[in-house]
Order: C-alpha cells, then sequence, then structure tokens
C-alpha cells in the first residue's frame, strides 16, 4: 500500500454518454478495491452536481447516488475538496476521470486538474480536445500519411445558410450511404447512417442537436478494428487487435450498449499478421499525432474490395468494463485490468513530476535573470 496512490474517481457527467460512464467506473473501482487501493469516488450528475459516493454501495446497487452533496468546488477549493474526501494534500494523490464525451473526455476536466496542480490519467488538454472532435482529428492523422475517408464537414451557421450547396456536395462527392456524425460526442451518439438522398437532410439535423458542427463520411464497406494503446511520453506499447462486424451494418449506441445480438467482436481479429503489424503501427502514430497520454482506443475501418485501413477517431477515455474492448485487448495480451490500472496510474504521476521539475527550473531562471538584472 506504501507504493501506491490514493485514487479519486470522479464519473458520471454531464455527456449523452452519462450512463456509460457510471458502468466503466463501477468495473474500474471494483478492480481498484480488489487491489487495495484506497479510493474514493465521486459522481457528477447530469445537472453538474458533484455527489461524494460509497465505492463499496455504488459497485453492488449500480447507480449514482445522490444523497451527499460535495460541499466544496475542486478548484480553487482544492484542499477543501480533498480534505471533504479524506483526503490529505501530503499523500500521493491521483485523479481518475472516467467522463466520457463533452466535458469530460474535450480538455475540459482536464484544464480543471491542471489548475489544481493534482495528477490525473489521460491526455491532457490539448490531446483531450483533439482527439474528440472528428474533423481537427481527421485533418492532422491525414496531413501525416495515414488515410482517413472521404468526408464533407461542416458548421451549423452554413449548413442554415447554404444547405443546398453542402447537399450537393454530398451526393457528388461521397454519394450513398454515407454516415452522417456529429463532430464531438462518442460511443455513436447522434449518428445516422443514410442509403437515400431523402433522409440525408433530416440525419444532419438530427446530428446538430448534438454538436455545432457535423461530419459526413462515405460508408466503408468491410470490418472495423480497434487497438489500445498506452504510454507516458511515447506510446509504451499496442495491445492485439480487434475486430467489429455489424450484422446490421452499423455498431451504433443500441448494439454497443443495450443488445449486442447483431454485432461479432473476434479478439484477436480474423487479419494476417502484416495488417496486425500495420494496425499497431499506425495506432501508435495516431497517439503521437494528437499528442496522447496514459490511454487511447484507436479506431479504424478496413475496407473489403481495396484492402486500404483508414483511420476513424481515437477515443482518450475509452469504455471501461468487464467487456469494453480497451481492456479485453490488454487482457488477451495478459495485462489484467489491475495491472493496466497501475500503469495508468503510474503515467500520471510521471507527467506530473515533470511538469513540476520544468516549473521550478523555469522559476530559478527568472529569479536568476532578476537578481542579475
Amino acid at each position: 500500500m506504501a507504493n501506491k496512490p490514493a485514487v479519486v474517481v470522479v464519473f458520471g457527467g454531464q455527456s449523452v454518454e452519462h450512463e456509460i460512464s457510471c458502468a466503466s467506473a463501477r468495473f474500474i473501482l471494483s478492480t481498484l478495491l480488489d487491489g487495495g487501493y484506497d479510493v474514493r469516488a465521486v459522481g457528477i450528475s447530469q445537472s453538474n452536481v458533484w455527489y461524494r459516493q460509497d465505492c463499496r454501495v455504488f459497485v453492488t446497487n449500480r447507480r449514482l447516488q445522490k444523497d451527499e452533496v460535495v460541499p466544496y468546488g475542486f478548484y480553487p477549493q482544492t484542499a477543501n475538496f480533498l480534505s471533504y474526501l479524506d483526503l490529505s494534500e501530503d499523500a500521493p494523490i491521483v485523479m481518475l476521470p472516467i467522463l466520457h464525451g463533452q466535458r469530460g473526455e474535450d480538455g475540459s476536466i482536464q484544464g480543471l486538474f491542471e489548475l489544481s496542480g493534482i495528477p490525473y490519467v489521460g491526455a491532457d488538454v490539448l490531446g483531450s480536445a483533439l482527439a474528440l472532435d472528428k474533423i481537427i482529428s481527421k485533418r492532422l492523422v491525414q496531413e501525416a500519411g495515414v488515410r482517413v475517408v472521404d468526408n464533407v464537414a461542416f458548421a451549423a451557421h452554413d449548413w442554415r445558410t447554404d444547405r443546398r450547396r453542402y447537399l450537393e456536395r454530398i451526393e457528388g462527392q461521397l454519394g450513398l450511404p454515407v454516415f452522417v456524425k456529429p463532430a464531438r460526442t462518442g460511443s455513436s451518439v447522434g449518428i445516422r447512417r443514410v442509403g437515400i438522398k431523402e433522409a440525408l437532410d433530416s440525419a444532419i439535423t438530427y446530428a446538430l442537436r448534438y454538436d455545432s458542427e457535423v461530419i459526413v463520411e462515405k460508408a466503408v464497406i468491410g470490418m472495423e478494428l480497434e487497438c489500445s494503446v498506452i504510454g507516458d511520453l511515447e506510446p509504451r506499447s499496442a495491445s492485439v487487435v480487434g475486430e467489429i462486424t455489424s450484422l446490421s451494418g452499423f455498431y451504433d449506441y443500441r448494439t454497443k450498449y443495450i443488445d449486442d445480438s447483431s454485432v461479432e467482436i473476434v479478439v484477436p481479429a480474423r487479419i494476417d499478421q502484416q495488417r496486425v503489424a500495420e494496425v499497431r503501427e499506425v495506432s501508435e502514430q495516431v497517439f503521437r499525432i494528437l499528442r496522447l497520454h496514459g490511454m487511447a482506443r484507436v479506431d479504424f475501418f478496413l475496407e473489403k474490395d481495396s484492402g486500404h485501413l483508414y483511420f476513424n477517431e481515437a477515443n482518450t477515455i475509452p469504455g471501461f468494463t468487464d467487456i469494453s474492448l480497451f481492456p479485453v485487448l490488454w487482457q488477451r495480451c495478459g495485462v489484467k485490468a489491475e495491472t493496466l490500472l497501475a500503469e495508468l496510474l503510474c503515467f500520471a504521476q510521471l507527467r506530473h513530476a515533470r511538469m513540476n521539475s520544468s516549473a521550478s527550473r523555469d522559476t530559478d531562471k527568472n529569479t536568476s535573470r532578476i537578481a542579475h538584472d
């Protein structure tokens, strides 16, 4: 226990992925408790109220408890917040955010932790924001030579003022079928597959309910491949590759979390070793390009006819339940969930130590210059 940090798991949140976050938190809390960690849990309601959770009760009851409101804001009253959780500032503490989607995976909570000066697991503000934005992330990886599916992207204002031009561009450049996606959501929220042009307008309007920008992509016939990556300054390792084939043609929110009878998940993927090596290599490349840290699940499409591999997206806080692909892929590598979490906590502490060391050097230099002047 002496070498293990105290861990504060923050979950729930205001995004439409609230329930998924709670499911991930249950698995993580259970794993950390079994591993002998000193754990605290804070659940954020969809109305943005922070509640202290009894870890063991939450794991058993499976619902966010709304009995004990945290009386202090995390910042600037960080010391009071931690004291309320019975955590001393002198003890090694790591924040573990399991907040999927907007206000959790977009850099918002990461900025709050940065201001507090406390180590936290996962990508920083920049990496989180880059990865969640499907438009920006695709542009960045494409510039680096990684294939992305042909797409058309636009903002809500553009759609309102020039709807016909974008409809014509989508039909002419991409053809049908296409996938219409909000730029910054996860878990397939707000996404629709469109096979006829009459449905395109309503699908875009639907996507704009979830975000102010939309990306429309040409549908790829083939399989979806996923690879998990962990790392600190550089990607440390990439996992085996998993394969997802949706029998309904779309691996949507319902298929992922409610009824998985229409999807086939195979680990390891049924691809040759040369292709496995390519997926792992490109996954690590994406990790670097998007400035990621700690953990990521990188998703691809493998087109059946051409054999081309296309980057789809990178998830900086991927699903973390006992059946989620991020931990499952590592499990097939022989890495248990407890070991995986220990690595992530270690990466968080290493980054924090580097940042403190850098800040100290900068302060020393500034002091020296002032004294010299």
